[in-house]
């Protein structure tokens, strides 16, 4: 929420407040607070946490489109969505463990060793 939004819902229960509405200044309040919520829900509707994920961790950008076109649309149920999240995390931490089995000690003494760090500001 911005400052302004609150400095606008003050200064219209003052104005209504100081004319002698007080109960209708409540009631204008309430209605303002209600749309402010609605129009949250709707933003929070669009925000897919499964397609979010998708966006990071998926390499293919052509699919991710599909997915994106074919879910909005409403083709695409969200349990096929995370299926396809299931698979691409489980590629993605398969190729790691890969990696981590492959690193030997050397690496990994060579990659911790104490080096001094390059003079920058000279």
């Amino acid at each position: 929420m911005q400052p302004f939004f609150f400095r606008y819902i003050l200064y219209v229960w003052v104005l209504l407040v100081t004319c002698g509405l007080w109960l209708f200044s409540q009631l204008i309040i309430l209605n303002i607070y209600i749309c402010v919520l609605i129009d949250l829900s709707l933003y929070l509707s669009q925000v897919d946490i499964p397609i979010k994920y998708l966006e990071f961790f998926l390499d293919d950008d052509v699919e991710l489109e599909h997915i994106k076109r074919e879910y909005g649309a409403g083709r695409l149920l969200i349990g096929e969505v995370k299926k396809r999240i299931i698979e691409v995390l489980t590629e993605w931490v398969e190729k790691h463990r890969r990696a981590h089995a492959t690193a030997i000690d050397e690496m990994v003494d060579a990659f911790m060793a104490v080096r001094p760090l390059p003079n920058m500001f000279s």
